[in-house]
This record gives C-alpha cells, sequence and structure tokens, in this order.
C-alpha cells in the first residue's frame, strides 16, 4: 500500500496544485477545513507520510489543528509542514512551537516544494523508528502501558511540575494471582492482566500515568484530583472494575495509596508508603483499598514486590 500525504486548504485550486506534485508517489488525501483535517488523520495515520496544512482557514485553522495534534501526541512521528500565503512571522513561530517541521510560502515552486517535503517526509521516517524504540524501551510489552522505570520517570517529572497541586499514587495489586494462574493457565492470567490495563487506562486523565511495575503489580498516578471524596471514587471504581471482570468473581484487586505533597513529596517516599499501606491492607483484609496512615507502620513491614516467588498474595 502506498504512503498518502493529506494536503489542508480551504481553496480548492491550491489542493489540486499540491496534489499534482506528489500523486505519482503518494495517494493524495484532501481536507477544506481543520476539523475535516483531524477526522482524517485520526482515521489515516497508520498510511500518513506528511500533511501539508494551510494556516488560515475557516471552522478550524491551522494552528488550532497542531494544538490537537500535539495534544494527541500525533506531531511525534507525522511531519506536519505549514502553509502560508506569505512571510508568517509569529504564525511561524507558533507552529513550530506546536510540531510544524517547515512552512513554506505561496507562490510554490515545484521544485523547491517537491524536495522540501521529501526531506520532511524522510526525518518523518526516522522519527518513527525513534518512538517505536522508545515505546520499547517505556512500555510494558504484555500490556501496552508503561513500564516500572518509565512510570518512575513520568511521575518524577509530574511532581517536579509547578502546575502539580496534588496527585496520589496508587499501588495495585491483582489478589491471588498465583492462584489464577494455576486453576485457568498462564494464557488467561496474561488475558486478566491485559483486561486491568485497559480498566486503568478507562479511569486516567490525560495528566495522569498509568503502568505495570511487576508480574501483578500496577500503579497509576492520579494529577490534580478535585477532592479527596473524588479521589475515593475513582478508586473505588477500580476496584470495582476487578469486581466485575468474572462472573465467577475469582478476580479483585487491592490498592495503597499515598497522597502528594501529604505523604511526600517525591516518587520514593510516596512509593515505599504506597507499598506499606497495600502490605497492610493484603495482611488485614484483600479486596479494597488503603490511604497510608499511621496504622500501616504497625505491622512488620515487607513489601509486596519483593515477596519471593510462589507465594500466595
Amino acid at each position: 500500500m502506498r504512503q498518502s500525504i493529506l494536503i489542508v486548504d480551504d481553496m480548492e485550486q491550491n489542493r489540486k496544485i499540491l496534489g499534482m506534485m506528489f500523486q505519482d508517489t503518494f495517494e493524495i488525501l484532501e481536507a477544506e477545513n481543520g476539523y475535516e483535517a483531524m477526522c482524517c488523520i485520526r482515521e489515516n495515520q497508520d498510511v500518513l507520510a506528511a500533511v501539508l496544512l494551510d494556516v488560515v482557514m475557516p471552522v478550524m485553522d491551522g494552528l488550532e489543528v497542531l494544538e490537537h495534534m500535539q495534544d494527541e501526541a500525533l506531531t511525534e512521528a507525522l511531519p506536519v509542514v505549514l502553509i502560508a500565503a506569505e512571510e508568517p512571522g509569529i504564525a511561524a513561530r507558533r507552529g513550530y512551537a506546536l510540531g510544524a517541521l517547515d512552512i513554506l510560502t505561496r507562490p510554490f515552486d515545484p521544485v523547491v516544494i517537491k524536495r522540501r517535503v521529501e526531506n520532511i517526509i524522510e526525518l518523518g521516517i526516522h522519527k518513527r523508528e525513534f518512538k517505536k524504540l522508545k515505546n520499547e524501551a517505556e512500555n510494558d510489552a504484555l500490556t501496552g502501558i508503561f513500564n516500572r522505570k518509565a512510570m518512575e520517570d513520568r511521575i518524577g517529572g509530574i511532581l517536579n511540575n509547578p502546575e502539580t497541586q496534588c496527585g496520589a499514587l496508587c499501588f495495585i495489586d491483582v489478589d491471588n494471582f498465583k492462584t489464577i494462574n494455576d486453576s485457568f493457565g498462564h494464557l488467561y492470567g496474561d488475558e486478566v492482566l491485559k483486561q486491568m490495563a485497559e480498566n486503568l487506562k478507562s479511569c486516567a486523565l490525560p495528566g495522569d500515568a498509568v503502568g505495570r511495575i511487576g508480574g501483578d503489580e500496577f500503579m497509576i498516578f492520579f494529577r490534580n484530583y478535585s477532592s479527596v471524596e473524588r479521589l475515593k471514587q475513582k478508586i473505588a471504581g477500580i476496584c470495582e472494575n476487578f469486581r466485575r471482570y468474572t462472573a465467577e468473581g475469582q478476580i479483585t484487586g487491592s490498592i495503597g495509596v499515598a497522597r502528594y505533597p501529604e505523604d511526600g513529596n517525591c516518587y520514593g517516599i510516596l512509593f515505599c508508603k504506597a507499598d506499606q499501606a497495600l502490605y497492610h491492607l493484603k495482611r488485614s483484609g484483600k479486596d479494597g483499598y488503603q490511604f497510608y496512615d499511621e496504622s500501616c507502620t504497625s505491622l512488620p513491614f515487607q513489601s509486596v514486590l519483593t515477596q519471593v516467588e510462589g507465594e500466595t498474595k
């Protein structure tokens, strides 16, 4: 299948001129405003080689399209070239800041345009290769969510962001997971873990972070929750999602919670206290959640992550 170039311009004549330059090498997709462009990008991102994007358009202009693409992390691997009627000035600086790789001005010189776009597409290939390697390094192979190292880095970045007013690190463990594997097999166990990851992702907002940090251990960090009551509702919802996974009801989860800044101001302290809260919960009764408090220090502590292989949790 040939790759495609999306040409976004409210003037049909401009779309046709650009399309003729690339139609021998690429499939040409067209959109006449930013809204149509975003729909097309979402539907065809796997085959798009580049987006040629007019700056000034009705409905949604080119810079607004770039903002949406940046929010959805689409500019990380998809090259965008802005098209302007004249030297764009401030719009150029804004476009580069939002992820555009080049800016072309009318009238078009076919030789120059083709060479510059081809160079941008080559750069996009390298960016996609880099993104693939980065994802393999950061993401858990089974579930596709962040791995432990990536979670540590991501949460550390969130905590260092001055816009982070509060947060909650939730350490989650699937109850009796060894029994699940022994009773139904490891393939079934893998499906449970993948479903758990999907459940957690459905509970997260764009500023949150979700990861798998061990065999059956997960973590979610809620950033800037509106109230403690709302936080408890979200955590209770995670527990309920565990219980709903099978009609037989064998699967439940336990969650230890540490809050920023009340319980600590760095990842290491929050992780340790969430781990203590989880350990306390699993020794006093599973299937629920426990916020860190002084009672969590009343039992001899052994990290849930460091339990020996074969122990039933």
